[in-house]
């Protein structure tokens, strides 16, 4: 009788393990990041002119900024985690200077 008991009790954890393989596969499959999908530049809520970014910079506003790889592109998150873009002009070179000068944490977001 213990074995009979013994063996469902291990196809029922059997069972519960692959169940949970299962929705985990999927859950992971289905937030992947895939060609053609919207970025976090693209899911921010507003965008502002690159001048207004500055002065926000200069008047500390603004506490970290999360830069594209490629520097095209600058992501805020506000206390209240409305996202706003910012489109940052080709050969702008002076931004990472002016964004530690006023201790503004800085990191890399990968497209």
């Amino acid at each position: 009788m213990r074995d009979s008991q013994w063996k469902k009790s291990r196809q029922q954890i059997l069972l519960l393990l692959i169940a949970s393989l299962i929705i985990i596969s999927s859950a992971c499959t289905n937030y992947a990041w895939r060609p053609g999908q919207r970025t976090v530049f693209d899911q921010a809520q507003k965008s502002i002119k690159y001048s207004e970014f500055i002065q926000q910079i200069k008047q500390c506003k603004i506490k970290n900024v999360g830069l594209s790889s490629d520097r095209t592109k600058a992501l805020i998150t506000d206390n209240d985690e409305l996202k706003t873009v910012v489109n940052i002009p080709p050969n702008e070179n002076k931004l990472i200077d002016m964004l530690a000068e006023n201790s503004v944490e800085i990191y890399v977001i990968s497209d």
